[in-house]
């Protein structure tokens, strides 16, 4: 079947009619009825009858509308990674969730690789592999590492995470009852995963969660105005206080024996296929995300 076609049936049940699907697609109404029109005559059933005015899909237009939707969306994404794949000019080009993405990139490149470019993409668990194995990234990071053909792990450090609070908020307030901002993203095929991104235990007491959200940044915010208490690693709190101006430094709450030591384990995503100097730089950004785990919060 010609993918144009399969495009402007695509359009057709999108929009609702095939004027609108010509203006959609920057084409005339009359190319996208004999493009369609064609492309019954090569599957042999019919896609659209008569409606009123206009056009109705049948049950075997329908379903190959939603067949070709999936296929130009498919399209669509492949154009992008391919030039992303082929226009990127760093040198290196890292994947990883946001935890590591916003903190991660500068000691990577002030005490490990400097003077050579860097990029980094945030990604979440599962698409960190699909950068790495479609090569749009050269390396990824990770807490959760998700199975992906052509792509090997390495669990690289173990970080202490901590239920933290900004300073002078929340006093008295018994450590079950405080509000939480968590993480808020499905993961499938994560090997290994338990419980919550954040790392909360999936055998630990429940807690109230007040905010959901997909970004490290807005929870930080929302622990700086005080509005709720997060899981960070160490290294996260420690960096974020050396930034902070004092009034929105935080701090580590005591569980009191809610909850045990939290820990997460890091791993690097490679390709299977990493030689030469790309494998040497992906062993220098191993070494860096081992220095950066190393980091504790002053206490």
């Amino acid at each position: 079947m010609d993918f144009d076609r399969l495009r402007y049936l695509a359009a057709v049940a999108r929009t609702g009619s095939m004027r609108s699907a010509a203006v959609a697609l920057g084409v005339t109404p009359g190319a996208v009825s004999k493009g369609i029109a064609r492309l019954e005559q090569e599957s042999g059933v019919t896609l659209l009858v008569a409606s009123g005015r206009g056009v109705a899909l049948t049950d075997e237009g329908s379903w190959l509308a939603q067949r070709a939707e999936h296929l130009v969306g498919e399209h669509a994404s492949l154009t992008t990674d391919l030039a992303q794949r082929t226009a990127r000019q760093p040198e290196l080009c890292v994947a990883a969730y946001d935890v590591f993405a916003t903190w991660f990139l500068g000691l990577l490149g002030a005490q490990f690789l400097p003077g050579v470019p860097l990029s980094i993409r945030e990604r979440w668990p599962g698409e960190v592999e699909a950068a790495v194995a479609t090569a749009v990234s050269d390396v990824g990071i990770t807490y959760t590492p998700v199975a992906v053909d052509g792509v090997s792990h390495e669990e690289v450090a173990r970080v202490p995470l901590h239920v933290v609070v900004r300073r002078g908020s929340h006093r008295g307030v018994p450590f079950a009852a405080l509000p939480f901002a968590v993480a808020s993203h499905p993961i499938s095929g994560a090997v290994g995963q338990f419980g919550p991104l954040d790392g909360w235990p999936a055998d630990a007491p429940g807690r109230d969660v007040r905010f959901r959200t997909s970004s490290l940044e807005a929870r930080l915010d929302l622990c700086r105005q005080g509005a709720a208490a997060i899981v960070v690693p160490s290294f996260v709190l420690e960096l974020h206080n050396r930034r902070a101006r004092a009034a929105d430094h935080l701090i580590i709450v005591d569980p009191a024996g809610s909850i045990g030591p939290l820990r997460r384990r890091i791993h690097v995503a490679r390709r299977s296929t990493t030689t030469g100097r790309l494998a040497a730089y992906v062993d220098v950004v191993t070494a860096a995300v081992r220095a950066m785990c190393e980091i504790a919060p002053a206490t």
